[in-house]
């Protein structure tokens, strides 16, 4: 039997924006991504889409999108509306 090994430790890439304020403000939107407040996140990710730095910016445009409502998400929700408006209608308004 093969041996195995273990896998390689993964390193998060560094933020960009080093020693800025835009830069402190991307740490924290990231911090506050690891600890689940996706509210804060939000807030952060729209006070950077301005940001002087492009590649701040482009980091911060990354983060929204790892938050942001999935499109599948909200077409799932629209067809069960629909089929729980169908069941309403044939069942209880018929």
């Amino acid at each position: 039997m093969s041996a195995r090994t273990a896998p390689a430790a993964t390193t998060a890439a560094p933020l960009p924006g080093e020693g800025t304020p835009d830069g402190a403000r991307l740490r924290e939107a990231s911090a506050a991504f690891e600890s689940g407040d996706h509210a804060l996140v939000r807030a952060h990710v729209r006070a950077l889409s301005g940001a002087s730095d492009p590649k701040v910016a482009d980091a911060a445009a990354a983060l929204g999108r790892k938050v942001a409502v999935d499109p599948i998400q909200l077409g799932f929700l629209g067809a069960c509306l629909l089929a729980l408006g169908i069941i309403f209608y044939l069942y209880v308004l018929r």
